[in-house]
């Protein structure tokens, strides 16, 4: 920011003495030209505050934006995983599963067969 020191430097300013202490006085031509530099200078001073709140808003957006994205990166993450975990465990269900109808087949062949020696020795017994 500027000061006011460095636009009045071209202004030739008539130096009074009021109680004894030296006071500068401006044309009322030099008053308006001071005037609307300080102005300008609070307005931009307002503006230049605003804009800090925006951009501090702002961050704090993006800010909120990357937890969001890391958030849902970790719960997209986490999903995969489960979905990883059930597809295992639905192949492990699988084999058991084939293990199982193998060992059911056994048990009606041996059943079966078992069942057709006893009745073809009950036939050669009784003949």
């Amino acid at each position: 920011m500027w000061s006011s020191w460095s636009f009045s430097q071209g202004l030739k300013p008539k130096i009074q003495s009021i109680n004894g202490k030296p006071h500068f006085c401006f044309s009322m031509k030099q008053s308006k030209l001071i005037a609307t530099y300080l102005e300008q200078k609070v307005a931009n001073d307002s503006l230049i505050e605003m804009l800090h709140q925006k951009n501090a808003t702002l961050e704090n957006l993006v800010k909120a934006k990357n937890e969001i994205i890391l958030k849902s990166s970790a719960k997209a993450y986490n999903l995969r995983a489960i979905t990883i975990s059930q597809e295992t465990q639905i192949e492990v269900l699988r084999l058991e599963l084939k293990k199982e109808k193998r060992k059911l087949r056994k048990q009606r062949f041996f059943t079966k067969t078992g069942t057709i020696i006893a009745v073809v020795l009950g036939i050669l017994i009784v003949t």
